[in-house]
Formats: C-alpha cells, sequence, structure tokens
C-alpha cells in the first residue's frame, strides 16, 4: 500500500474513533447533550488524545537510541 495513501487512512481512522468516542460519552457527560455545539471540539480532541497514545505507544523501546545520555 502507498506510504500517503496509508497515512490518510491512518488519519481518518483517528477522526472517526474520536467522533466515535464522542458519540459515546454523549451518554456519559451531561454537558454535551446541553451544550451539543461542543460536540464537534471534543471529538478533535479526543481525535487528538488517541492520535498522541498511537504514538506514544510506538516509541522505540530499546532504551538507548533517542536518549541524551
Amino acid at each position: 500500500m502507498d506510504e500517503k495513501l496509508k497515512k490518510i487512512l491512518v488519519g481518518a481512522l483517528i477522526a472517526v474513533a474520536g467522533a466515535l468516542l464522542t458519540y459515546a460519552s454523549d451518554a456519559i457527560v451531561p454537558f454535551l447533550k446541553e451544550h451539543p455545539t461542543w460536540g464537534p471540539i471534543a471529538a478533535g480532541g479526543l481525535a487528538i488524545l488517541i492520535n498522541a497514545v498511537r504514538k506514544w505507544m510506538q516509541q522505540p523501546t530499546d532504551g538507548g537510541e533517542n536518549s541524551n545520555g
């Protein structure tokens, strides 16, 4: 698969995951029901969080390659 297409698909999946988490949190967080205009902001924030966690999990664990010591 082309690397650019793969990055686009991963980005799309992250955006969808953020939107799904926002949709699911609508039942848990009453604020989103009372203020539905915050939904897209929450979806974007959750997508950023998902991407950050994904990047953090991909960090090398060899212990020396990226260290400053």
